[in-house]
């Protein structure tokens, strides 16, 4: 039987009616988020990276996914590391994610000397304190997702003299060492990858040249068995074979660690630019490896610098070398590519090269 008008213009209402309501419905749907991505999402804004693998119970855990790459840690001695029976130093650890390094959570310990004091820890593991009751040198460990970071602390007892290592860092060198580079010299300095002045003089505040940097790298590496000495016939032509530097420019040169061609100019004296890409074209490789990334995601979170940006020559070699927490900033966020590099430096720089080395693990290269 036919429908009346009236009936078919009742039920198109009623079909109309259906399509809103669903088509209401669905952009609900579309539009109401889980809670997980706000929490992320809110971090994300506020923070720039995530630094905690938990959230509390009721938010739930972060996705594993969302989770950047901890590059590198270092502890930081908020007192001097310097110090005497009686006092404290307080430490906290900071992870860099490839934007600004920030303050995160970590498992702290002892790991040498442990008789020589407390170590006490907040709640949250931000930051610890040690307590110094007799004289030595502990070493503190800070570990985050299996990157660990160490600090090592000096120990004087004011009621006895000096004996032991400190007399050996004493009078390594007839000339003073500044403090924060006193270890780093000494402990370079037996290994024999640096050397003084033969007038028993270090020199910590002399400039170093391309040839005397390239030799000290140079020296490390073969302590560390990552390269063997072999007979190189391809060097620069400015460099003669009967250089001090011929085997450690010529190496550098044939595997190319260095950029430059046929003239190296080994006299002239190096820039922290240029020794960041003599550093980095030797580790980029294995420590890219070590962090599970590729070269493209590791620059594509940023200059660390505010001086040297992506069309800077040096923005790869100086993101690699600050993510390896082998070189820092002069001043907050500023790498300061065209300064030069002195002795102190340099032997603080290849510390923590062996450092990172020990880290990562590696055998050869």
């Amino acid at each position: 039987m036919p429908k009346s008008p009236q009936t078919r213009k009742k039920q198109a209402q009623a079909r109309l009616r259906s399509k809103k309501t669903s088509k209401c419905t669905h952009t609900k749907r579309h539009y109401h988020p889980h809670p997980a991505a706000l929490v992320a999402v809110s971090m994300a804004i506020a923070t720039g990276a995530v630094v905690s693998q938990q959230m509390t119970a009721t938010q739930g855990p972060v996705p594993h996914e969302a989770a950047p790459q901890l590059l590198s840690l270092k502890i930081n001695a908020l007192d001097p590391v310097d110090t005497q029976v009686g006092k404290s130093v307080r430490l906290t650890a900071e992870g860099y994610y490839g934007t600004v390094p920030i303050p995160v959570q970590a498992v702290w310990r002892l790991i040498q000397d442990a008789d020589t004091g407390r170590l006490t820890c907040d709640a949250a593991a931000y930051d610890c304190s040690f307590e110094a009751q007799k004289a030595g040198h502990p070493i503190v460990e800070a570990e985050v997702n299996r990157r660990k970071a160490r600090v090592e602390l000096h120990i004087k007892d004011p009621q006895r003299a000096d004996t032991g290592r400190e007399q050996v860092i004493r009078v390594t060198f007839e000339d003073d060492v500044p403090q924060w580079a006193n270890d780093s010299v000494v402990r370079l300095a037996n290994q024999g990858i640096i050397r003084g002045y033969s007038d028993g003089r270090f020199g910590a505040g002399d400039s170093l040249t391309r040839a005397q940097f390239i030799t000290i790298l140079y020296r490390t590496l073969i302590a560390l068995r990552l390269i063997e000495e072999q007979e190189c016939t391809a060097g620069y032509r400015d460099v003669p074979k009967d250089h001090f530097a011929y085997d450690a420019t010529c190496t550098f040169r044939t595997r190319n660690w260095s950029t430059r061609l046929r003239y190296l100019e080994p006299d002239a004296v190096v820039s922290r630019a240029e020794a960041a890409g003599y550093v980095s074209r030797f580790l980029t490789e294995p420590l890219l490896l070590d962090w599970e990334m590729t070269l493209q995601e590791l620059l594509d979170r940023g200059a660390p610098f505010d001086d040297v940006p992506r069309d800077h020559p040096a923005y790869r070699d100086s993101a690699v070398v600050y993510g390896a927490g082998i070189m820092t900033g002069t001043r907050r966020r500023i790498f300061t590519p065209e300064a030069t590099l002195n002795r102190a430096q340099a032997a603080a720089m290849v510390d923590r090269i062996l450092e990172t080395i020990d880290d990562i693990n590696l055998e050869r290269l």
